[in-house]
């Protein structure tokens, strides 16, 4: 019977199919539900739908909004001395959850109510279960104060009136914890459709709905499957269990988001209840446990130590319920086992007495599950450090350390930064594990937290040598250091070694901060310019790849070799750079690049002076006085003649005068303008009337 979609009930089915197809071809599987979306799973499964509709007698609905000023137990008792006068026959109430059940039937008691009142949830026993089913025994009427168990699973006799309080309590993965827990939510329209039904079974019948007439067009039509929403940490330690060895391949029902499954397997990884593709004998003992892999972990960390396995179920409660405290400034756990300790013993408490109760009743049955007894103080002598102990156990990725002494922020494993209240007592504690926290949008928030000494968590500590980056220094230093995780516990600082790690780690840092930090000039990337030039004009040559991703991309190949001895940005300045680019090349082909794509030209004054290449492999330029190029015939050749050379003509202040990659006709036709127009600005230079025939010359003109 598969009413709802839960992840128990995906699971089970999952399971049973593979089931059918690898070892029981022969098993039939039908799906019995009065609630699911039949047409979508039957293309799922590739199954026919066989449907029945039943008989179902009319209801009629009364709308009885909720005030706001009193609880929803308050308000279901006011609704029922409403339904008690206008209605006959039994009465079905669906709350949330127990605690609102047990506190409407404890005000019905109080009251001279002409009716019996029973309850009816899922941790009841089948035997009281079907005594609630049963009329009453003297003929008068019933109230029965049921969870979400009566929508579908159950027929009960002489129901013709339903209240509805418009609320369910639904599982959710709460990424604070780390946890699953139930919450209070709105009923979505389906299964109020499906309340109000029960009231019609037999009979004519009546739906008291707690919520305004117009609310019914604002429900949510139906709610999605667990599965695509939920933790899948469980889910994944019974699948590894189960046999299987790939979850992203498995023919689920409804794909749950990768990052999901990646996140219960890292989750399972740092459990150690995987190893690899496989569950370990730790992860099979953990599965033992009826509940999250974060808490089993917790229970195997107890051990048969009693007071640590007192002191976990009492932990375990904590988790799985809400917070006694409201207005959480204190995020110290040992305050909650203390509450938890005094309100046993019934001393006053100044904490939600409700939800006390829930957390005492939910410690006790861990109790009878880890076979404890009822000994409740016995662990207190040394709670401050074994809670921290035991929370780390659950919580490895979560071990914080503080930022400074004294400070509210910590800093967990994966970097984020979490923050406590300036207030809390814990901030005296260099080392805290955290059990629950608001991811938030900067730093979070801290809500549940315990002080610990990491040294004291068995088997959380390893030793290490790491590099790290002194941006004062601007260099490598090593560290020998103790951590757990990835979570630094003492440092202390070391020789360096000249290895490969070194290397490494300073070829990531160029990487990250770029070769003009490293020390790279703009000879340099004039050098790049000339061997893309030299790839450009002779494309069919087996030239190296000089592009600026080939650089990038094969730094390791030519940079590594000349890194010996180099731990930071000083020895880095110090590396001949252009000889190291030019190692790429062999003897001959270097010999080439040489003569074909030069640094420098001579001009007729006997100068030398760099040319301008560019990456895109144009022309290169020659920035060049007018008066060092008298006596230049024609425009000078590069490449073996194959590439003219712009001439950038600059006067005596070296100020553009003339571009030009044609020199004779500049001779011929604009030098005589040029000429006309700066012999007066510069009288002391040489302005020849046949510039082909002049002594070129680097300044002035030389006196007779």
């Amino acid at each position: 019977e598969f009413h709802e979609r839960n992840i128990q009930s995906d699971l089970s089915l999952l399971m049973l199919r593979q089931t059918q197809q690898l070892f029981r071809p022969d098993i039939k599987i039908l799906i019995m539900s009065a609630t699911l979306d039949s047409d979508r799973l039957s293309l799922l499964l590739k199954a026919p739908v066989i449907s029945s509709s039943g008989k179902q007698y009319p209801v009629s609905f009364q709308y009885v909004p909720s005030s706001g000023m009193i609880g929803l137990a308050e308000q279901t008792v006011t609704v029922l001395n409403r339904v008690l006068r206008e209605t006959r026959g039994d009465i079905l109430v669906f709350l949330p959850g127990t605690g609102e059940i047990n506190r409407a039937a404890a005000l019905l008691e109080q009251s001279d109510f002409q009716a019996l009142v029973v309850t009816l949830y899922g941790d009841m026993p089948f035997s009281k279960q079907q005594q609630v089913l049963a009329p009453d025994p003297v003929g008068g009427r019933k109230i029965i104060l049921s969870t979400a168990i009566a929508e579908t699973s159950l027929t009960i006799e002489g129901i013709t009136v339903v209240v509805d309080s418009g609320y369910a309590r639904e599982p959710r993965f709460d990424p604070r914890s780390g946890l699953t827990r139930l919450v209070t939510v709105p009923v979505t329209l389906d299964r109020a459709t499906q309340r109000a039904g029960r009231a019609g079974r037999l009979g004519p019948g009546v739906c008291y709905r707690m919520w305004a007439q117009n609310k019914t067009a604002t429900l949510v039509p139906s709610k999605k499957p667990e599965i695509v929403d939920a933790d899948l940490s469980p889910v994944m330690l019974e699948l590894f269990k189960w046999g299987v060895s790939d979850p992203y391949e498995i023919d689920w029902l409804d794909q749950p988001p990768r990052g999901h499954i990646s996140q219960a397997l890292e989750v399972l990884q740092n459990l150690n209840f995987l190893d690899g593709n496989k569950i370990t004998d730790r992860g099979n003992r953990a599965a033992e446990y009826a509940t999250h892999p974060r808490l089993s972990a917790m229970i195997l960390a107890a051990g048969e130590n009693l007071k640590l396995r007192l002191l976990c179920c009492d932990l375990i409660a904590l988790l799985e319920e809400r917070d006694p405290l409201t207005d959480r400034l204190n995020a110290d756990v040992v305050l909650r086992l203390k509450l938890m300790k005094d309100f046993r013993e019934g001393v006053r408490v100044f904490a939600d007495k409700s939800v006390l109760e829930r957390l005492v009743r939910l410690a006790d049955s861990w109790r009878r599950i880890l076979k404890v007894g009822d000994r409740v103080t016995d662990y207190f002598d040394s709670v401050e450090g074994d809670s921290g102990i035991l929370l780390a156990s659950a919580y490895p990725d979560r071990l914080a350390r503080q930022l400074e002494k004294l400070s509210s922020r910590y800093k967990i494993s994966n970097g984020k930064i979490l923050t406590l209240d300036k207030h809390d007592p814990l901030i005296h504690s260099p080392f805290i594990v955290i059990a629950e926290a608001d991811s938030g949008s900067s730093s979070g928030k801290i809500f549940l937290a315990a002080a610990v000494d990491p040294f004291s968590i068995p088997g959380i500590q390893h030793e290490n040598k790491i590099l790290k980056w002194s941006e004062d220094q601007e260099q490598f230093i090593a560290y020998h250091v103790i951590q757990a995780g990835t979570l630094i516990l003492e440092e202390r600082q070391v020789a360096l070694q000249y290895n490969e790690a070194l290397t490494d780690q300073l070829i990531s840092k160029i990487g990250e901060m770029g070769l003009y930090w490293a020390g790279v000039d703009d000879r340099f990337q004039q050098l790049i310019c000339r061997l893309r030039s030299l790839s450009n004009w002779h494309p069919d040559d087996s030239f190296p790849d000089f592009s600026e991703s080939s650089i990038r991309s094969t730094i390791n190949d030519w940079l590594r070799p000349f890194l010996n001895g180099i731990n930071g940005r000083a020895g880095l300045k110090k590396l001949d750079w252009e000889m190291i680019l030019l190692s790429r090349l062999t003897y001959d082909q270097r010999s080439r690049f040489e003569r074909l794509i030069p640094e420098k030209l001579i001009v007729p004054s006997g100068s030398s002076i760099r040319l301008l290449y560019f990456e895109d492999g144009r022309s290169p330029e020659l920035h060049v006085r007018l008066q060092e190029v008298f006596g230049l015939l024609d425009t000078p050749r590069i490449n073996d003649g194959r590439i003219p050379v712009t001439l950038n003509l600059l006067s005596p202040a070296y100020r553009p005068v003339q571009v030009t990659s044609d020199l004779k006709n500049f001779w011929a036709n604009t030098y005589f303008e040029v000429r006309k127009e700066l012999r007066s600005r510069y009288p002391k230079h040489s302005w020849p009337d046949n510039p082909l025939e002049a002594v070129a010359v680097r300044g002035v003109k030389r006196k007779a």
